[in-house]
């Protein structure tokens, strides 16, 4: 759990979003993306929770997974050749999607776009960064899977 922002250290914060990973809608995102199973019983009494910086004004997961079970959830609920196999049907109305989410979020900020800086953090395959990039956005990504990374090697991505 963080106690303070991981940008400036503030522990001034506004919640945004709070709910259960075991309650809707979080439960059918995750059952519907890790397709080799969520084991629930690593997330019980666990919440989804967006804050708000009220000092520097990052928007942040309050609480994060240890090392062990981000290392479950990587390596052993997504699995790879499912998601690559996914990557290949995603048609334009995801894109658009993606794009309006961008949108969304220079709107909210009200700053040009080339202002803003996003960290990707469990990236994927890094489909809303090259977007936001492509908006003029300085993003980096991190990500836990090797094998998605040597993909992005091609991708001009910090």
């Amino acid at each position: 759990m963080r106690e303070s922002c991981p940008c400036c250290k503030s522990i001034n914060s506004t919640t945004l979003y709070k709910v259960g990973y075991t309650k809707s809608p979080i439960k059918e995102y995750l059952d519907l993306f890790y397709s080799k199973g969520v084991e629930y019983e690593y997330l019980e009494e666990s919440y989804y929770i967006l804050n708000a910086c009220n000092n520097c004004g990052l928007i942040y997961q309050k609480w994060i997974p240890s090392d062990l079970l981000a290392l479950r959830l990587y390596e052993q609920w997504i699995d790879p050749a499912k998601m690559f196999e996914r990557h290949k049907d995603y048609n334009v109305r995801y894109f658009i999607r993606l794009a309006h989410e961008i949108v969304e979020v220079i709107q909210y900020f009200g700053t040009i776009p080339s202002r803003l800086q996003f960290l990707d953090f469990g990236m994927g395959l890094g489909h809303w960064c090259c977007l936001a990039q492509g908006f003029g956005w300085v993003c980096m990504e991190l990500n836990y899977r090797k094998h998605e990374l040597s993909m992005l090697k091609h991708q001009e991505l910090r």
